[in-house]
C-alpha cells in the first residue's frame, strides 16, 4: 500500500504568499511515471516469486466469425501498449531435510516497446556464504527467430567494506533486446541455510506490475518438517498434494492483467481482512521464538568494551537527565560513525560484534542500533533493539506467519521510568529526541525483551507534528503597489530536510540556491530583506521572513481597487466515479495563516466578504474575517484529521472538492473616496 496522498495542497490566503512559503520546494522534484516502473520490474525476474490474483475466464465459442470481442483479442494485441508483457512466469520451491532449498525460476518477457529495454540488464542478489547461483539459460530471441546468449555476467559485491563482502549481485547483460525480442531467463538458487538455524520462511507477493500470460508457482516440502501455510487471497486456491512425505502447493492461472483502475486515492488502512495479496510458509512455531533466538545474537554481540564505556561516558559527561544522556550518545553516534546498507530481512539479520563496529566506526541500522545499546548501558540507560516496518508496507506482522522478511529496519526502544519509554534511531539525523519522520507514523515494531518479544506500534503524530504557520501583513499603497512583509514557521521535516541538505551542498550551490530565492521572491518586484534563520541549529523548525515591494498588484480601474483572496485547489484523484473500498486519511496537520491587509489612504471598503467553515469528515477550512478600522486581518485555518471514512461518503467528498474553488472565491473591493 502506498502513502495515500494530502488531501489538501498547501495554498496561502494571498497570491504573494506563495513567495514566502516556497523555500523548501526548491529542493523537491516529483516524478509522475506511468506503470509498470521497470526498476521493480527487474525485481520480479529474480528470487521472489511473484504471482497474480486474477484470471479471465475462457473465451466464449465464436460463430460466423463476429468482430473481435475484448476477450477474444490475443494477450499480446490486448497489453500491446505496455512495455513488456510477461509470457511464462514460473517458481519453484524446494525445500530439503536439512532446511536448505531450492529456487528455480523461469521467466519469459516480450519486449514491445524501448521502454522495455531496460529489462536487458538483469540483477540478481545473493549472499555469497550461503547461497549460490547458477544460470540455466539466458538468451535474447530476436523477432527473426535466432538466439542471442547474454553478452555479459559480472559478480560484483554490493558493499565494498570487508563486513559485508558475502552480499554480491551477479548481473546479466543480455544482447540484441530490441522491439518484438523475447528474454529468457532461467536460472536456480541454492540457499544452504536461513540466519535461523533449521528454519524455512519464505513469502510471496501476488500483484505483478507486467501482464503475464502464464504463470505457475509451486512449493514442495517434506511433510515432517511442519512448515505451515497461510495466505490473505480469498479468490486463488491451491491445489494441495500430501504423498509418500512430500507436500506440495501448487498454483497456476493464465492471461492475468494488473488492475491499472486502483482507486487513486486513500487506500483503507491495511488489516488482515483487506491485505488480500500474500502467500506465506513459515516453519517457525511463533514470533516468540524469533524473540528469544535474536535475544541470544544480542547478547553473543554485545560487548562493552573499556573504549566504548569510555567513549559514552564522555560524550554523556555532565549529562544527569536520562534524555539528555541519550541525546548526547546519539550525536556521538551520528558524528562518528558512517551508515553501510545491508537490508535487514531474510539474509542480514544478526548484528555484528559491538567493538568491531566500534573499532570500523561504520555499520547498518542493526550494528549501529546494538553498539548504541551498548554505550547507553555503559551509563545507565536500559534500552532494547526492536523490529521495524511501516504503516505503508501494507501488512501488520503480528498476523503473518513468523518471517523476518516482514521488517525491514532495527532501532531502539529506550526505558525511561519517568517521562515515558521512546524510540530512538540512531540514523535519524536532524530530529531531536521525541522527533520522527512522518512515515514512522503508526509503524509496526516488535521489541526484543529479555523475556520474550512484545508487538507494539509507533505513536499517531498529532496535528502539531505536521503544522506551520505564516503571520503576514500587505501594506497597499494609493498607487496599486504594495510592501509585503512575511514570516513563517516551517514544518519540522522539511526543516530538517533544508539543512540536510545545505550542508551537504558546495559554497556554489548555497550561492546558487540562496540566488534562485531572492529571485523567485522579487519575481516583479524588488527584496527589501530576507532570512531562513535556524540553518544552523541541530534541531527545531526553521523560521523565514521576508519584506518585498510589488509594483502594480492592485491596479485600480474606474476608481476601484480588487484584493482577491486565496481559493485553496482541489486535489487530484477524485475523477472516479465510484468508490469502492473505505478512504483513510493517515495524517493528521494544522496550516494557519494570517494575513492583514493595510488598506491605502484615500479609499474606502465598497464590499467585505464574511468567514466561513467548510467541513467534509477529514479536511476542514475555516475563514475568519476582521476589520479593525483601516485593516482586514484573514485569518485561514486548515486541518487535516486521520480518519477513516466508508465508501458511501465518496459522493460527498467528490462534490466538495469539486465544488472548493468555486466556493471559496472572495475579494474584498475598496473604492476611491470622492475628492
Amino acid at each position: 500500500m502506498q502513502p495515500a496522498q494530502n488531501p489538501a495542497p498547501d495554498h496561502s490566503v494571498q497570491k504573494n504568499l506563495l513567495r514566502s512559503l516556497g523555500f523548501a520546494l526548491l529542493f523537491v522534484c516529483v516524478f509522475r511515471v506511468a506503470p509498470p516502473l521497470l526498476a521493480e520490474v527487474l525485481q520480479q525476474m529474480s528470487l521472489a516469486p511473484v504471482i497474480s490474483t486474477s484470471q479471465d475466464k475462457p473465451a466464449p465459442v465464436v460463430k460466423e466469425q463476429p468482430p473481435k470481442t475484448f476477450k477474444e483479442i490475443s494477450f499480446e494485441e490486448k497489453h500491446k501498449d505496455w512495455p513488456a508483457v510477461t509470457l511464462l512466469h514460473e517458481t519453484r520451491i524446494t525445500v530439503h531435510m536439512d532446511w536448505s532449498y531450492e529456487v528455480y525460476i523461469h521467466r519469459k518477457i516480450l519486449v514491445q516497446t524501448k521502454d522495455g529495454f531496460p529489462l536487458g540488464e538483469i540483477p540478481i542478489d545473493y549472499n555469497s556464504d550461503t547461497e549460490e547461483v547458477r544460470v540455466l539459460r539466458a538468451v535474447t530471441t530476436t523477432p527473426d527467430g535466432k538466439e542471442h546468449p547474454y553478452a555479459k555476467e559480472q559478480d560484483l559485491s554490493v558493499y565494498e567494506d570487508r563486513m559485508y563482502s558475502d552480499a554480491k549481485q551477479k548481473t546479466l547483460s543480455l544482447a540484441e533486446v530490441t522491439v518484438g525480442a523475447v528474454i529468457d531467463l532461467e536460472y536456480v538458487v541454492t540457499v544452504k541455510r536461513l540466519p535461523m538455524p533449521k528454519t524455512f520462511w519464505n513469502i510471496s507477493y501476488t500483484k505483478s506490475l507486467l501482464p503475464i500470460r502464464e504463470q505457475k508457482l509451486t512449493y514442495r516440502f517434506p511433510t515432517s518438517l511442519g512448515i505451515k501455510y497461510k495466505t490473505f487471497i480469498t479468490s486463488w486456491k491451491p491445489e494441495i498434494r500430501e504423498k509418500d512425505g512430500t507436500t506440495v502447493y501448487h498454483w497456476e492461472r493464465k492471461n492475468y492483467s494488473p488492475n491499472t483502475d486502483e482507486e487513486e486515492v486513500f487506500p483503507p488502512l491495511p488489516t488482515e481482512e483487506n491485505i488480500g495479496d500474500g502467500i506465506e510458509f513459515s516453519s517457525l512455531q511463533g514470533w516468540q521464538e524469533v524473540a528469544v533466538w535474536y535475544y541470544g545474537l544480542i547478547q553473543k554481540n554485545m560487548r562493552v568494551t573499556s573504549a566504548i564505556r569510555k567513549a559514552a561516558e564522555k560524550a554523556a559527561k555532565g549529562k544527569t537527565a536520562l534524555r539528555e544522556k541519550v541525546r548526547a550518545i546519539l550525536e556521538y553516534m551520528q558524528e562518528n560513525f558512517r551508515y553501510v546498507s545491508m537490508s535487514f530481512g531474510d539474509h542480514s539479520v544478526e548484528p555484528h560484534a559491538t567493538d568491531e563496529v566500534f573499532r570500523n566506526k561504520y555499520g547498518d541500522c542493526k550494528d549501529q542500533s546494538l553498539l548504541m545499546k551498548a554505550m547507553l548501558e555503559a551509563v545507565g540507560v536500559r534500552a532494547e533493539l526492536c523490529f521495524f516496518t511501516t504503516e505503508a508496507e501494507g501488512t501488520d506482522p503480528k498476523v503473518d506467519l513468523p518471517a523476518l522478511g516482514f521488517y525491514d529496519h532495527v532501532l531502539l526502544r529506550v526505558a525511561d521510568p519517568v517521562g515515558g519509554d521512546f524510540y530512538a534511531d540512531p540514523l535519524l539525523q536532524g530530529y531531536d529526541i521525541g522527533e520522527y519522520p512522518l512515515k514512522y507514523q503508526g509503524a509496526y515494531t516488535f521489541v526484543i525483551r529479555p523475556k520474550g518479544g512484545e508487538f507494539e506500534r509507533f505513536p499517531v503524530f498529532d496535528e502539531a507534528r505536521m503544522s506551520e504557520s505564516t503571520v503576514g501583513t500587505i501594506e497597499i499603497h494609493p498607487d496599486g503597489s504594495s510592501t509585503d512583509t512575511f514570516m513563517n514557521v516551517w514544518k519540522l521535516h522539511e526543516s530538517i530536510d533544508l539543512r540536510r541538505k545545505l550542508k551537504a551542498a558546495t559554497a556554489e550551490e548555497k550561492k546558487k540556491f540562496f540566488e534562485k530565492l531572492e529571485a523567485d521572491l522579487a519575481e516583479d518586484g524588488k527584496v527589501l530583506e530576507q532570512k531562513i534563520e535556524g540553518l544552523d541549529s541541530k534541531y527545531g523548525r526553521l523560521k523565514s521572513r521576508s519584506v518585498c515591494v510589488y509594483p502594480n498588484t492592485y491596479p485600480v480601474n474606474d476608481g476601484l481597487m480588487v484584493v482577491d483572496l486565496a481559493r485553496p485547489e482541489s486535489p487530484d484523484g477524485w475523477n472516479a466515479k465510484e468508490r469502492k473500498s473505505p478512504l483513510f486519511s493517515p495524517t493528521n496537520g494544522l496550516n494557519q495563516e494570517t494575513v492583514t491587509f493595510k488598506l491605502p489612504n484615500g479609499f474606502e471598503v465598497m464590499h467585505l466578504p464574511k468567514g466561513f467553515i467548510l467541513d467534509n469528515g477529514f479536511f476542514s477550512f475555516r475563514r475568519n474575517i476582521e476589520r479593525n478600522g483601516n485593516s482586514v486581518k484573514i485569518t485561514d485555518v486548515r486541518r487535516i484529521r486521520r480518519m477513516e471514512l466508508p465508501a458511501s461518503a465518496f459522493p460527498k467528498i467528490k462534490e466538495f472538492y469539486a465544488k472548493l474553488s468555486s466556493r471559496t472565491e472572495q475579494r474584498i473591493i475598496l473604492r476611491k473616496k470622492e475628492a
